[in-house]
């Protein structure tokens, strides 16, 4: 399994002598497209020696979404990039993912340092305590932004201290993300932005003239006379796309809905007081998504809880002026100062935030800040995290001897 060739080239450079570099093992779910253009580009600059072990290969394949209510596959390919392994892949009988398992052990055992996404599935549990016993120094990985208050009695609460605690270190999100892992005891906390790849988004704005943006939203049945504001994900009841709907109708400005997704949502949408107001697409996949968004004024997540929510990074990299609900975690770190924050559930305010988004847009400030917002939560910033990060990491630990040097390289 994984990707033999990257593996090679860079057990090759590891071992030549003098440009040795550690090696890093990151453990995470499966691929998501949101992660492997981070993992692409570490491997790319071989700064580090890097191994992803996935659990399993969902995102790979066409695989059923509870959140969409549909099978997805994803139309980007997201794991060529970097080395790789999968604990399991596809339909596998009980003992193949035991040996995956294995397998992932082994890789940790002999790494300098690990990335660990979570703390509460079953194969974070395992990394988490093959560092522990192996004395390999292991950096967390979240996105949750909100403290759970659980009972002294909940194993999970102890748990995810004691990880917490032995853990070298944090990668942050944001700034709610980085209060939770300082809570849950996290020594070191280092800041990390979570990233999409902006480029592939900005593009999308930028090489479409004026004439194909007009004729694309004519396609799709985009009014081109009015402030388009979208929402872009799962039609669920937590990311409450109807008081979206709701406040389309108390807007001043006549702000047109546009909606991109699939879920449970989607039958009361489509039978909406608002629906002349809106257009519905529906789900649309990972390369029709810039140019849909780049049709937009707007980028609207009202959901009742988000741990970050990479939709605002997706709407910011097209030019949308981000439009979130306070429980909404990148709110403080993207939203404030930039776009408008609402109180969740409070649909009036929502309409007022929408009007008041339509007229920041055509601002030079919101071109200033949407400038140093591509700056700063690019991939190549937040690989360059990663690094100083990993850098910072084994400096302090004097390096694991094996495979780093005396000390961590520019």
């Amino acid at each position: 399994m994984g990707n033999t060739t990257l593996r090679v080239r860079n057990e090759t450079k590891r071992s030549s002598g003098g440009d040795s570099i550690p090696h890093i093992t990151i453990v995470v779910s499966h691929p998501i497209q949101y992660f492997s253009p981070l993992f692409d580009e570490l491997t790319r600059r071989q700064r580090v020696d890097l191994h992803v072990v996935y659990a399993s290969d969902a995102g790979t394949r066409s695989t059923f979404d509870p959140g969409f209510g549909r099978d997805i596959a994803w139309d980007l390919d997201l794991t060529s990039g970097h080395p790789h392994d999968f604990v399991a892949s596809g339909q596998q009988r009980f003992a193949q993912p035991i040996r995956g398992y294995v397998r992932m052990s082994r890789s940790l055992a002999r790494s300098d340092l690990a990335v660990i996404h979570g703390y509460a599935t079953t194969e974070s549990i395992l990394a988490i305590i093959v560092c522990i016993l192996t004395g390999v120094p292991y950096l967390l990985r979240s996105d949750t932004s909100v403290v759970k208050n659980r009972s002294r009695l909940d194993v999970r609460g102890w748990w995810i201290r004691i990880a917490s605690r032995r853990a070298a270190g944090a990668l942050s999100s944001g700034t709610r993300n980085a209060r939770v892992h300082r809570e849950m005891g996290v020594g070191k906390i280092f800041a990390a932005p979570f990233t999409v790849d902006i480029s592939r988004f900005a593009n999308a704005t930028e090489q479409t003239t004026a004439e194909e943006r007009i004729a694309l939203k004519s396609s799709v049945n985009i009014p081109t006379d009015r402030p388009i504001a979208v929402f872009s994900g799962k039609l669920t009841e937590g990311k409450r796309p109807l008081d979206f709907a709701d406040a389309i109708l108390l807007t001043k400005s006549g702000v047109h809905g546009v909606f991109i997704g699939d879920g449970a949502e989607m039958d009361a949408l489509k039978n909406h007081p608002a629906h002349a107001r809106m257009t519905i697409l529906g789900f649309r996949n990972q390369q029709e998504l810039p140019s849909l968004l780049s049709c937009g004024d707007i980028l609207v997540l009202p959901s009742s809880y988000e741990a970050w929510g990479l939709a605002v990074n997706e709407g910011l990299a097209c030019g949308l002026v981000p439009v979130v609900s306070d429980s909404v975690g990148c709110a403080p770190d993207l939203v404030a100062g930039v776009g408008v924050v609402f109180p969740t559930g409070d649909v009036p305010a929502l309409a007022d935030a929408l009007d008041a988004a339509s007229e920041i847009s055509e601002g030079d400030g919101f071109r200033v800040a949407r400038q140093a917002f591509m700056e700063s939560y690019s991939v190549s910033a937040s690989a360059q995290a990663y690094d100083s990060t990993i850098r910072a990491i084994l400096w302090s630990k004097g390096s694991r001897g094996g495979h780093g040097s005396s000390g961590p390289k520019e």
